[in-house]
């Protein structure tokens, strides 16, 4: 089976999975490593296949620095993300069975993985939902608050994270959207003028529609089960005022 492990951030966010590759390399298996340029060397050296992700964390550090404002931070993040984005679908679209993804760029890797038809399994490193027991990874301030203090914690940059990926993903999906359309109906405008049959052409044209509806649907099930897990990370009743709102 071919296996990519799609890693985005520092060394400690891809030397693990060098580890995980190996150990699926020796059962069999064909790995490749999709991460940033500075750990090429890293993934070649462990005798993986290696597929480049645009971007360079350290750069991305250097510019929220010397960022001089909150909406700075936002731009040179976004701008990271969205690179990284159309990074994560090329290396999945260059030909895998299956995604195994880190925490950080889940979200980007599912989303490929739904246009490309490709099944993603989250393998992360470190919890992704808020505990009491410690801080989540990631935090400002990495000192033990105390249960509610956690809790509240990691929940507040969970929520701070998924919001600006949200944007990232709506532009990621457009762009998908897209491109399938247009792979489609350049397809179909070719093989049209070789084929005199109208017939051929409308079901050729029927059945990208089909196509387009399939990866709709698809994308809104996973939007309805991200949901749902937000839903889940809540204690006590959760109150839905309308079905509409949740449906929306």
């Amino acid at each position: 089976m071919r296996i990519l492990i799609v890693t985005a951030g520092s060394r400690g966010d891809v030397a693990p999975f060098t580890g995980l590759g190996r150990r699926l390399l020796d059962v069999g298996h064909r790995v490749t490593v999709a991460a940033h340029p500075p750990f090429a060397s890293l993934v070649d050296g462990c005798g993986l296949g290696y597929r480049s992700l645009p971007g360079d964390p350290y750069e991305l550090i250097c510019a929220r620095t010397r960022a001089a404002s909150p909406e700075e931070v936002r731009a040179a993040t976004t701008e990271f993300l969205d690179r990284l984005a159309d990074g994560v679908v090329a290396a999945v679209a260059d030909g895998t069975d299956l995604v195994l993804t880190a925490f950080g760029p889940a979200s980007l890797s599912q989303a490929a993985g739904e246009a490309i038809g490709v099944p993603v399994i989250g393998t992360y490193l470190a919890p992704a939902f808020a505990t009491r027991e410690f801080p989540l990874p990631g935090m400002p301030d990495g000192d033990d608050l105390g249960p509610e203090g956690n809790f509240a914690a990691g929940r507040a940059l969970l929520a701070r994270a998924g919001a600006l990926q949200d944007e990232v993903l709506t532009r990621l999906r457009a762009r998908l959207r897209a491109r399938l359309r247009g792979d489609r109906y350049g397809h179909i405008i070719n093989s049209g003028a070789q084929d005199p049959y109208q017939l051929d052409r409308t079901l050729a044209l029927l059945r990208t529609e089909l196509d387009e509806l399939r990866f709709f649907f698809t994308g809104t099930t996973y939007d309805l089960r991200q949901t749902l897990a937000r839903f889940d990370r809540h204690e006590g009743l959760s109150v839905v005022l309308d079905t509409n709102d949740l449906l929306h």
